[in-house]
């Protein structure tokens, strides 16, 4: 199934088995060249992909860290997507991590905004 952006056409890929969330991509299996991600506002996929967005915006060193991983885990799996996945999540989740760190530490909820 497609959805169409203009007249690109965005292949409706699946939500993975997960619930509040819908996952699109532009290209062909062998290459993909975009990907858009659909979460509902208030999920825990909104809230850790904020987070994530947050973190980096206020952790420069921390960004910097990820562009260059990024960077590195593109040139060293040029055709290997599941890899280049598996070791960026990797990195996100650790991030991802401190944001239960920063609610500890506050005693409260973290609020993106």
């Amino acid at each position: 199934m497609y959805w169409w952006v203009g007249e690109t056409p965005l292949q409706i890929s699946w939500n993975g088995g997960r619930p509040g969330r819908l996952f699109f991509v532009k290209g062909q299996p062998e290459n993909v060249t975009h990907h858009l991600h659909l979460v509902e506002k208030d999920s825990h996929y909104w809230r850790d992909n904020i987070f994530f967005r947050d973190y980096l915006r206020t952790h420069d060193n921390i960004a910097k860290e990820y562009a260059k991983l990024k960077l590195e885990l593109a040139a060293k799996f040029k055709t290997d997507r599941e890899s280049y996945k598996i070791y960026k999540s990797k990195f996100i989740k650790r991030c991802q991590a401190r944001q239960f760190e920063y609610s500890e530490n506050k005693n409260s909820n973290y609020v993106p905004f």
